[in-house]
């Protein structure tokens, strides 16, 4: 699986988040499985070697005793980074895009078990665009999971704007930050908070939908199923778009790591 962001890129992007978040005096643990060993937070050289991997192991929860007896190394998805940080006192998630019910077959990803037990705030830009989005949203929502917009109204596919409802939008981080303490003082489950990706780098829906139609039939040819779905999908987009999805997503990567910052950082004060 190859990340969404430029192998030669990923060095400076880490550094400008990690910057980013220091300002502000929060700090950004990078989740990755490094050498079979699940680590939360790496040292910069650890990350710079990491970052400079072209292909990598996509680890989910039930992958990491697998993947940490054979020596691998592994992205964590959204599960498996919900697993390993109950240990750490991670204040909150950013996985980029969660997973979800997938349009072909019904698979379910395991992200949505993980979210919706209730191991805190998720920071994302909105759901896996290739997913079948309407079931992925019904699935956590008969898990009690809210979904809140931070300055959208509708929930965001990673690269593109979307056309279903938030739960509730916000326009600042303090407010979103109040909701969440009366959230778990409640007792109800952590949101799933949701930016949109910045409108110089939004992909048109139709184009979108067009090129995963695209990347669904040429797994279909291939046989690929089940989890191997994603990161074929992922490559798939990338060279058909000639790079622009993949811009995108490292946009939409900042914009969610930003906003988790400013969330984390109003926590605090």
């Amino acid at each position: 699986m190859r990340a969404g962001i430029a192998p030669a890129a990923r060095p400076a992007f880490a550094g400008s988040m990690a910057e980013l978040a220091a300002r502000q005096g929060a700090e950004i643990a990078w989740l990755a499985m490094v050498g079979g060993r699940a680590r939360i937070g790496l040292d910069p050289g650890e990350l710079d070697r990491f970052l400079a991997l072209e292909t990598v192991r996509k680890v989910a929860s039930r992958d990491l005793g697998a993947t940490s007896s054979a020596e691998c190394e592994g992205v964590l998805t959204a599960s498996a980074g919900v697993a390993v940080r109950r240990a750490a006192g991670v204040v909150m998630l950013v996985p980029g895009g969660t997973g979800g019910v997938h349009r072909e077959g019904g698979d379910i990803s395991a992200d949505i078990a993980a979210i919706g037990s209730g191991a805190g705030m998720i920071v994302c830009a909105g759901i896996k665009p290739f997913l079948d989005i309407g079931a992925t949203l019904a699935a956590l929502d008969a898990l009690e999971v809210p979904i809140w917009g931070l300055g959208c109204d509708a929930v965001p596919v990673l690269y593109a704007a979307g056309n279903h409802p938030v739960d509730r939008r916000f326009d600042d981080v303090r407010a979103i930050s109040r909701a969440a303490a009366a959230q778990g003082e409640l007792g109800g489950k952590p949101p799933i908070v949701v930016v949109a990706v910045p409108p110089e780098h939004a992909i048109g829906r139709d184009r979108l939908d067009r090129w995963i139609d695209s990347a669904l039939e040429d797994c279909a040819r291939r046989g690929i199923a089940g989890s191997a779905v994603t990161p074929a999908l992922v490559d798939h987009l990338d060279t058909i778009s000639a790079g622009a999805v993949r811009k995108a997503n490292a946009a939409a990567l900042a914009t969610a790591i930003e906003a988790a910052v400013a969330i984390a950082s109003d926590g605090k004060r």
